[in-house]
């Protein structure tokens, strides 16, 4: 069924399996016979002409063929898997997404017992010659107003973003550094890299390991796990293992899970109502729960606008401090 697929990598991870069984056919007729054969109770032994020692000699160079080509499949099978698995993420790392958006996110921070606290935020961003530029000013409630994030993406995957944090009550910019992009912005359950990205992902931070298929509400998805890249890497995201539930036909993820340093389920984020608007896929609400915690996000986008013309001041550190 898997080979059926149409993204080429899982096609080719249902052929390299086909390939497994047959393998483990092929022993099973030539390997088990022989087995029985050699290691039958003593009685049927006895009964039947002595098996002489040349028999097993020649079985025995087979099992080992066998073994060789069963362990050689596993092996080919997992490394194909783990490549395939950062394809797929490297289509979702570039999928299309307009030379600009702009949108309205309706923000609600749940607590475990139900409290409801609400934020609005707009949310734009800019292709640039050398990276795509993104902000977010925050419009309510009042002890938030004026807050905003900024965010430099470079091309050039040699070179780190820039992040940067206005906060008005203190009347500066500072400088979020890398080491704390897996802080949880301004009470939410996303990360600043989490905002950074916008359902994409860092593909230098993950070490893929495994792909599977499977269906999500319905939604036919590759299923892609990596690990942490590096002891670093895990302890800046506060992550050390993901899983993505990614569909193919937007190349998005409609679902990631995360798992702590310690192999703990950390946090869930669903991206829901995904639709086409102006050309580009986006998901106009994401839910995200932390599951330690029991806290949850809720964002709602409204009148997002794709391909449209937004000044370059926009993204600067001195609009930052006078709004959007």
């Amino acid at each position: 069924i898997i080979t059926l697929s149409a993204a080429p990598p899982v096609r080719m991870f249902g052929v390299l399996v086909a390939i497994a069984i047959v393998g483990a056919f092929v022993g099973a007729l030539t390997v088990l016979p022989a087995l029985l054969k050699i290691l039958g109770d003593r009685a049927a032994r006895r009964a039947a002409e002595r098996v002489p020692k040349s028999a097993v000699s020649s079985v025995a160079p087979l099992m080992m063929v066998v073994l060789a080509v069963g362990l050689l499949l596993v092996d080919e099978v997992r490394a194909e898997s783990a490549s395939s698995g950062e394809q797929i993420m490297r289509t979702v790392a570039g999928r299309a997404e307009g030379q600009s958006a702009d949108r309205v996110a309706h923000i609600e921070l749940i607590d475990k017992n139900g409290g409801v606290r609400l934020q609005i935020a707009r949310a734009v961003r800019k292709n640039f010659d050398e990276g795509r530029r993104m902000a977010v000013f925050y419009q309510a409630p009042a002890n938030i107003r004026g807050t905003s994030f900024l965010v430099y993406d470079y091309a050039d995957e040699s070179k780190q973003s820039d992040q940067w944090l206005y906060l008005p009550a203190l009347r500066k910019v500072r400088r979020v550094p890398a080491a704390d992009r897996g802080d949880y912005i301004l009470g939410t359950d996303l990360t600043y890299d989490e905002i950074r990205n916008d359902n994409r992902v860092t593909l230098e931070d993950w070490r893929f390991v495994g792909l599977s298929t499977a269906d999500l509400d319905g939604v036919a998805c590759v299923i892609v796990d990596a690990d942490a890249s590096s002891d670093q890497v895990a302890r800046e995201l506060g992550y050390g293992r993901a899983r993505w539930w990614v569909d193919p036909h937007v190349q998005m993820a409609r679902r990631i899970e995360y798992w702590d340093r310690s192999g703990a389920r950390l946090k869930t984020v669903d991206n829901l109502d995904v639709a086409n608007v102006d050309g580009v896929w986006m998901a106009r609400q994401v839910e995200a729960i932390n599951h330690k915690t029991g806290h949850r996000t809720r964002i709602r986008f409204d009148s997002a606008r794709f391909n449209v013309e937004l000044p370059d001041g926009l993204f600067t550190q001195q609009q930052m401090e006078r709004g959007p």
